[in-house]
């Protein structure tokens, strides 16, 4: 695989174990696209924060965005932002409906014939 931008999901997200997940089949693939991605951009809401599933996938500072709702103050939050990661936190609106949240514009670059979309 080659990736500039790789997203991906964690099922815990820890200071001391960084990105966690519940099953080797996972943790293999997430990995692999790690590696291969010039950019890691990582999901997690606030649910995940602090939490450390059953395998290892990577530490935080191979996180280079976490997008999460959690707050600015949450200690693992705080933990990545100290270590160098880039966080973008969102929040509900309050005019808006449950499932909208406050967005960032993301450029577009054109993408090769052959790029891979994950």
């Amino acid at each position: 695989m080659n990736c500039d931008s790789v997203f991906i999901g964690a099922a815990g997200v820890s200071e001391e174990k960084g990105l966690t997940e519940y099953n080797l089949e996972d943790t293999e693939i997430k990995l692999a696209a790690i590696r291969s991605g010039r950019r890691v951009i990582v999901l997690a809401d606030a649910s995940k924060m602090g939490q450390v599933a059953f395998v290892n996938l990577t530490p935080l500072s191979d996180i280079d965005l976490l997008v999460t709702n959690a707050s600015p103050n949450d200690r693992t939050v705080q933990a990545a932002r100290e270590l160098g990661v880039e966080i973008f936190t969102s929040s509900p609106s309050r005019t808006s409906s449950p499932r909208s949240v406050r967005s960032v514009y993301v450029a577009k670059r054109p993408r090769p014939d052959h790029a891979l979309s994950l």
